[in-house]
C-alpha cells in the first residue's frame, strides 16, 4: 500500500479500517450537539475520542500514547474489550513521561450486557476503574441493551435508579 506524499512517518500501529456507523456519527455530531442538552459547564467532551476496539496489550499502549501525544484527549474503551488494563498503563505513562494528566484525558468505558443490573454494573464499573487505575471515569455507558442482561421492560426498583451509580462507584 502506498502512502499518500503528506504523511512523512510511518504509525507505530497499524490504523483499521473506520466502520461507515462511526463515519456517519461523526458527520452528525454538530446536529446531535445542537438537539442535546447543554453539558454541565465544567465538563467538556472532546468531540473527536480515540477508540481502542480489538486494541489488546502493547499495541493498545502504544496507540493511546501515541494518540495522546497526537493531541487526543478522549479515549473510549469498554469491559468487553479486555483492554482496560493496558489503557491504564498508558495513562499512568503519560502522565510521568508526557506530562499529561489524568485529568486532561476523558475516558470512556462501557458495561457490556452480561454486566447490565444494578448490583453487576457496580461491580463492572469498580473493576474497570482498578483495571484502568483511576479512581473515576468521565462516562460510562451500557454497551448494547440485550443479550444477557436485563430484560428492558423492568426498571429498577426506585430505590436502586441508575443515578445513585455516581454515588457509588465514582463517575463524573
Amino acid at each position: 500500500m502506498k502512502r499518500p506524499p503528506h504523511c512523512t512517518h510511518r504509525a507505530p500501529f497499524r490504523i483499521q479500517q473506520v466502520p461507515l456507523s462511526a463515519l456517519l456519527l461523526l458527520l452528525l455530531l454538530p446536529t446531535l450537539r445542537s438537539m442535546a442538552a447543554p453539558p454541565p459547564a465544567l465538563l467538556r467532551i472532546p468531540r473527536i475520542g480515540l477508540g481502542t476496539f480489538q486494541l489488546k496489550g502493547d499495541v493498545a499502549k502504544g496507540a493511546v500514547l501515541e494518540g495522546l501525544k497526537q493531541g487526543f484527549r478522549l479515549v473510549d474503551t469498554a469491559r468487553v474489550y479486555r483492554n482496560e488494563e493496558s489503557i491504564g498503563e498508558a495513562l499512568k505513562e503519560a502522565e510521568e513521561k508526557l506530562g499529561i494528566r489524568r485529568e486532561e484525558v476523558f475516558v470512556t468505558s462501557k458495561i457490556g450486557p452480561g454486566d447490565q443490573g444494578y448490583d453487576k454494573a457496580i461491580a463492572a464499573c469498580e473493576e474497570s476503574l482498578r483495571l484502568l487505575g483511576t479512581d473515576y471515569l468521565d462516562l460510562l455507558l451500557i454497551h448494547w441493551p440485550g443479550g444477557g442482561g436485563p430484560p428492558l421492560a423492568q426498571p429498577p426498583p426506585p430505590s436502586r435508579h441508575p443515578h445513585t451509580l455516581h454515588t457509588h462507584a465514582h463517575t463524573r
